[in-house]
């Protein structure tokens, strides 16, 4: 076991070679701080839109697709559209079997177990 002086001697040997070290990596740390913090060039913000004709009085729904590559938004023609025929939420068995065109019960069976 070591003496007390003996330890003492150690950790000043060790401080000798370690010292240096110690002051470059704070000044590393202390001038990238000052770099990040008042030098590091910052990109301009900009808030605009990514498409050329982005028209937000336009709802979504009017978007029928989006060009990429000549960042345009493709929209539906204005005007009404039919809405789809909706299923019958309450249907007796002859309603059911003619609005999905089954004949059978063996057709009715193939559409829901296959």
């Amino acid at each position: 076991m070591y003496h007390r002086e003996q330890i003492k001697e150690l950790i000043a040997i060790a401080w000798r070679y370690v010292r240096p070290w110690y002051w470059a990596i704070m000044a590393y740390a202390l001038i990238a701080v000052i770099y990040d913090t008042y030098l590091k060039p910052r990109p301009e913000v900009t808030y605009g839109s990514h498409w050329i004709n982005y028209d937000p009085t336009r709802p979504a729904s009017d978007i029928k697709s989006l060009d990429y590559e000549n960042r345009l938004i493709i929209y539906r023609p204005e005007g009404r559209y039919e809405e789809p025929e909706r299923e019958p939420q309450t249907a007796t068995r002859e309603e059911f079997v003619d609005w999905y065109d089954l004949s059978d019960y063996y057709d009715l069976y193939e559409y829901y177990h296959d």
